[in-house]
């Protein structure tokens, strides 16, 4: 079996001749590693801006396969060899008080298993059926699909509210099509890569803007009669996308915080700004475990997943795909095993 490790900052080696996993528990289940999706998490891991979440040094936690072997609580669950999966390897201690308030996405003593390997041990409440309809390829997004739904349900957009998404990757771009269907104003998403920018009109984007061209705050106006966005998204993670960010959102507004920032990083805000236009501030971090098994899996059926899917490549190349992912220019790079 192939398992790849970042074994030092910038350098993945692939370990061709890894012990495949056994399974120890009836509610166990063995998978079949057939696509990965390399997001800003593992690309942060691999330049070292964050210490890895996974104990063996692997990387990578967007997956979809196939079962090939399971226990028999697992079948009991409904679970069969052949069926096609996607997993949550993130798990919750499930005994911190996040754990016990039913907030797995915040617990204390989180710890994962990445999927950089051919085979990947599970049990069922980390796994979840993908829909018929759905390819291998599109459903590694699942997890990702999961925690935009639950992005979009922490903002409880109402019909006609102006929207705003800075940043038109692939989380940008989901939320995009998550919130068409809330009958927004205007929905409009900034971005400074071309490609991007034409994909999300045709992913229903009323009006794209180009930062490094258009000044934001005067467009935001002149898109919202000069009210400015009920709604802020930021799934970009660029400081600078954020600076003056209060004169992007209207009296009684959202700012959304749905990206990684740097650990040193820090935002100036106008807090008498803030104070008088009444804004508030959330942010979504993943998705907890009952979220993520039920929330998106009709979801993606009616969402364009294989748009945003910019380049698949070989597994044996993963070291390239994190290089690329690091230019910003290619949209969700998929590893095929």
């Amino acid at each position: 079996m192939r398992r790849a490790r970042l074994t030092a900052i910038r350098k993945i080696e692939i370990d061709n001749f890894c012990k495949e996993p056994e399974i120890t528990s009836p509610n166990q289940m063995i998978v079949k590693v057939r696509y990965a999706g390399v997001n800003a998490d593992d690309y942060n891991v691999f330049s070292g801006s964050f210490a890895s979440p996974y104990d063996d040094q692997t990387l990578l936690h967007e997956m979809s396969g196939e079962i090939v072997e399971l226990g028999e609580e697992a079948k009991k669950e409904g679970f069969a060899i052949g069926d096609r999966v996607s997993s949550n390897v993130c798990f919750g201690c499930g005994v911190c008080p996040m754990c016990r308030k039913g907030k797995s996405n915040l617990c204390l003593d989180k710890h994962g298993v990445g999927v950089s390997s051919d085979y990947l041990l599970l049990d069922t409440k980390s796994a979840v059926k993908l829909p018929d309809n759905i390819s291998l390829k599109e459903g590694c997004l699942y997890w990702l699909v999961a925690t935009c739904t639950r992005c979009v349900e922490k903002l409880n957009i109402q019909p006609d509210e102006s929207i705003l998404i800075l940043g038109g990757g692939s989380a940008g771009l989901i939320l995009l099509q998550l919130l068409k269907k809330r009958s927004p104003s205007v929905l409009a998403i900034s971005e400074p890569v071309d490609s991007k920018r034409k994909l999300a009109i045709k992913l229903g984007a009323d009006y794209v803007i180009n930062p490094n061209v258009e000044h934001l705050e005067e467009a935001s106006l002149e898109l919202t009669n000069g009210l400015g966005f009920d709604v802020v998204i930021d799934a970009a993670g660029a400081l600078a996308a954020l600076e003056n960010i209060t004169e992007l959102i209207a009296r009684g507004g959202r700012l959304m915080l749905f990206s990684y920032y740097h650990v040193e990083e820090a935002l100036r805000l106008n807090l008498m700004e803030m104070y008088w236009k009444e804004i508030n501030i959330l942010s979504s971090y993943g998705a907890m475990d009952a979220q993520y098994t039920y929330s998106g899996t009709r979801i993606i059926e009616y969402l364009d997943i294989e748009s945003i899917i910019g380049e698949v490549i070989p597994f044996e190349k993963i070291q390239e795909a994190l290089e690329i992912f690091g230019t910003r220019e290619k949209l969700r790079l998929i590893l095929k095993y």
